[in-house]
C-alpha cells in the first residue's frame, strides 16, 4: 500500500477523528501482503494505528485501518455492545472481535453490517440501517444517518476538509507518517 493511497483513503483516521477506515489494496500474493501489514504495523505502531487483512480475493487485500484505542472506547458503549451481542459477538475485548468480523468476512460472501460499528459509526445509525435498510434515514453522506442528522453533517463537513488538507499536505511532501497523529 502506497501513502499516497493511505492519505486519500483514511485520512480522518489518520488524523484520529475516525475510528477506522477499509481500504483495498492489489497483491501480488497473499504472504507479501501479510508481510506489507506487518511492516506498516510496525511503522505505526508509536502513533497508535493498526492494520489488519480482513479478506483476500481475487487479487485485492480488504484492510482494516484503525485505532485500537479508539475502536476500545467505542466498544465499551453499552448500544454498540448490544447491537455486537444481537449479531452473535460474544467477545468483551475489541481485538477479539476484530478477529471474529475478519472471520465473518471471510466466510460470507455478504458484507456484514455491522463493520459499520467497528469503523465508529453511531450505533443508531448503524442498527437503523439493519432494521430499515433505506427507510427512514435522515440523512446520507459517508453512511445512512438515522439519527442527528445535523451532526453527522458536521462530522462529514470534518471528514471532507481533513482529507483536503491532508491531500494537500500529501502533494506539498508530507509523508504519512508525519501526518498520522499520535494517539494513546
Amino acid at each position: 500500500m502506497t501513502d499516497q493511497t493511505l492519505v486519500e483513503n483514511c485520512a480522518p483516521t489518520l488524523a484520529g477523528l475516525k475510528t477506522a477506515s477499509l481500504i483495498h489494496v492489489a497483491y501480488e500474493d497473499i504472504d507479501s501482503c501479510r508481510e506489507a501489514v506487518r511492516a506498516f504495523n510496525r511503522r505505526f505502531a508509536e502513533k497508535g494505528l493498526r492494520a489488519v487483512p480482513m479478506r483476500f480475493k481475487c487479487g485485492r487485500a480488504l484492510l482494516y485501518i484503525y485505532r485500537p484505542a479508539m475502536l476500545k472506547k467505542d466498544m465499551e458503549r453499552g448500544e454498540v455492545q448490544e447491537l455486537l451481542c444481537e449479531m452473535g459477538y460474544g467477545c468483551p475485548h475489541a481485538d477479539t472481535c476484530v478477529a471474529q468480523l475478519a472471520l465473518r468476512m471471510r466466510r460470507e460472501e455478504d458484507f456484514p453490517h455491522e463493520v459499520e460499528l467497528f469503523l465508529g459509526y453511531p450505533a443508531e445509525d448503524v442498527e437503523g440501517f439493519i432494521r430499515h435498510k433505506y427507510e427512514g434515514c435522515t440523512h446520507v453522506g459517508e453512511w445512512r444517518v438515522y439519527g442527528d442528522a445535523e451532526e453527522a453533517r458536521k462530522r462529514f463537513a470534518r471528514f471532507r476538509k481533513c482529507r483536503e488538507i491532508y491531500k494537500n499536505l500529501f502533494r506539498e511532501g508530507r509523508s504519512a507518517d508525519a501526518l498520522t497523529v499520535r494517539t494513546a
